[in-house]
């Protein structure tokens, strides 16, 4: 899948990945979830979807494994295979992380009915409880070499201990009379290196017989190594370095058994990996009230009940905290169905961005095989996830808000198929309006041409008519609620927003002068043209309420079979209104002809009819207005 770094970034799906990893119990499961990318190939999408939907099942009837013991020592793999040493401590953690991991592969191999895909991922996971008894053989889960590691340790081990008991009587029975203890500083003897010493007062030194070390920093203590244990600490220091060379031999033979698996092994770690992974998605479809989306099959996306991931984290901690936070308003929409582009629009800090993002990232997740926070998601196979959002200027290249908009866009347009997702911010804004309008209107006709899916926002009110004119293209709405001056985050597909730039300004106390001035100066054509476009929302909202209804007696029709009679006569004379009332808004004028317009008072001249829509194109006063045909007279 085409998918630069900027738009994964612009829709936040690194900030998502980071979210997931932080459910993962291991290090390898948090780097594999940071570079989870959405995927190209079908056939792995579906696998990873189908693991997920097993362990989400298996998750509400039982409790799933940790592997939060896995944590094998970084870099061990490497070191084994060239040679260099490493310690019991690692041997041990490798122990300790090949056991954890081979629990969570036998408990999944128990549940094999429930979880036949993940089983059949199992199967496929090289198995090392062989090596697992050699590493604990030999290392002991305190991290010492076992005295049973081999023969040769065993017997070094038991001599030690014998010089040990040997030199440790011999001091005792030094040290017993009172005349020589009078003689020490200390009664217990010290160490010197490895070597045992007695701390004796420094006008007695040479009453003692054995080897001279050092004297303390006054002076008044000289530390002598009895002349009775010099020999048995001798033999005692080279058991030492043979119990060392031993354990070295050991550690070596270990290393070499790692290294002879090191392949398998670095089977064995991608694969816990991938099922903490996989086992962090369903703590993540818990906690976020995840589903697992559908992904292929039709071209169409559909998304219900679909909440921004970061959104609902902020939510949660913020309950967490004790706080009362407002709920994450949840989305619904069908794209590609019937229409391809959806054109949003609404108040600022309205949610439009937000409704945006959702629609990409939800995207995103689905085709990288994540858990979505939806009711339902049904995602295309898409090539690509096309997004510019932010108004963020291009310092580096000295490139103005638009300037950086439009060179995101040409970048866009360059490789956009049909089966792409377009998301674009504020489209035509940061220029001239006419321009910016003209130009955005271009844009949205060549993405219809293309065939891709879009989702664009925009304050520039003109774009909202193109719904009129193309069926592939649809109006939505971000709603605001004038009653506290407060948006309320819901898309409403099939009508057109408002930005409310007055009410609000009214609202929080601007002069009235100065309302009803910037009043006056909007032109009287486009209050005209204003009411001409809630009259055809009015018109459109009950069309589509008609057509809802008609999709929802089908259904019904359908499902039950033995009324199909009765439904028959009713659907009949249904569809014989729809068709009366669909010819009454035939037009009975065509270009060239000269009507009066009720609504402007006014007569004008026919330039357009469609007679699909009932809509046409009317020439008044030298401007060219849409107009229902039902408004429509002979002139007067």
């Amino acid at each position: 899948m085409r998918q630069r770094k900027d738009w994964l970034e612009a829709l936040e799906f690194p900030e998502v990945l980071d979210l997931l990893a932080t459910l993962c119990e291991t290090e390898e499961g948090k780097t594999f979830a940071q570079r989870v990318r959405p995927m190209s190939a079908l056939s792995a999408i579906k696998e990873r979807l189908s693991h997920l939907v097993e362990l989400l099942s298996l998750a509400h009837a039982a409790a799933i494994p940790s592997l939060a013991g896995f944590h094998p020592p970084s870099g061990i793999l490497k070191a084994c295979a060239v040679g260099a040493q490493v310690g019991a401590s690692s041997f041990r953690s490798l122990h300790d992380s090949l056991k954890t991991g081979e629990k969570a592969v036998k408990f999944f191999h128990g549940k094999g009915d429930e979880v036949p895909g993940v089983l059949q991922f199992c199967r496929s996971i090289p198995r090392v409880a062989e090596l697992c008894d050699i590493l604990d053989a030999v290392v002991d889960n305190r991290d010492q070499i076992r005295d049973t590691a081999s023969p040769e340790i065993s017997r070094i081990r038991r001599h030690i201990e014998d010089l040990d008991g040997q030199i440790s009587g011999k001091l005792r029975r030094i040290t017993r009379g009172h005349e020589f203890r009078r003689m020490l500083q200390f009664p217990e003897p010290t160490f010197s290196g490895e070597r045992y010493v007695l701390a004796v007062k420094s006008e007695f030194r040479s009453r003692v017989s054995g080897i001279y070390h050092y004297s303390s920093d006054s002076g008044a203590t000289a530390y002598i190594e009895p002349e009775a244990i010099v020999e048995p600490t001798n033999d005692l220091i080279r058991e030492k370095a043979a119990e060392r060379a031993e354990e070295r031999r050991l550690l070596s033979v270990l290393a070499g058994a790692v290294s002879r698996r090191s392949v398998d092994l670095e089977q064995f770690f991608a694969a816990i990996a991938y099922l903490d992974f996989l086992l962090a998605c369903t703590r993540f479809a818990t906690t976020y009230e995840c589903t697992a989306p559908w992904v292929g099959g039709s071209q169409a996306l559909s998304l219900k009940d679909a909440r921004h991931p970061l959104l609902v984290d902020r939510y949660l901690r913020e309950c967490r905290q004790g706080n009362e936070p407002e709920p994450v308003v949840p989305m619904s929409l069908t794209l590609g169905s019937d229409f391809s582009v959806l054109v949003v629009t609404g108040p600022n800090t309205g949610g439009k961005t937000v409704s945006l993002k959702t629609i990409g990232l939800i995207s995103l997740m689905a085709l990288s095989g994540l858990p979505v926070p939806a009711a339902e998601a049904y995602v295309p196979l898409l090539d690509a996830v096309y997004a510019d959002i932010g108004d963020e200027q291009s310092i580096e290249q000295n490139l103005s808000t638009f300037s950086s908009h439009i060179g995101r866009i040409v970048e866009i347009l360059k490789t956009v198929t049909p089966a792409s997702l377009v998301l674009l911010d504020e489209l035509g804004s940061g220029t001239d309006p006419a321009e910016g309008a003209a130009l955005g209107r271009a844009i949205i006709e060549e993405l219809v041409a293309r065939g891709s899916l879009s989702a664009i926002t925009t304050h520039i009110g003109s774009l909202k008519q193109l719904a009129f004119a193309d069926k592939r293209i649809q109006n939505a709405s971000m709603e605001f609620s004038l009653a506290n001056l407060r948006p309320t985050y819901h898309l409403t597909v099939g009508e057109a927003g408002e930005s409310k730039a007055l009410q609000v300004a009214s609202r929080l106390g601007m002069p009235e002068r100065i309302i009803q001035r910037s009043r006056e100066f909007v032109e009287t054509s486009a209050a005209q043209e204003r009411q001409l476009w809630d009259e055809m929302q009015q018109l459109r909202r009950e069309l589509e309420s008609d057509s809802a209804t008609t999709r929802k007696l089908r259904r019904e029709a359908e499902d039950l079979h033995q009324e199909a009679e009765e439904f028959k006569e009713e659907w009949r004379k249904m569809a014989e209104a729809v068709s009366i009332r669909e010819s009454n808004r035939k037009p009975v004028f065509k270009v060239g002809d000269p009507v009066y317009v009720r609504a402007l008072r006014a007569n004008g001249v026919v330039e357009k009819v469609n007679s699909r829509k009932g809509i046409a194109a009317v020439s008044v006063h030298g401007k060219s207005l849409s107009i229902p045909v039902a408004d429509l007279e002979p002139p007067r």
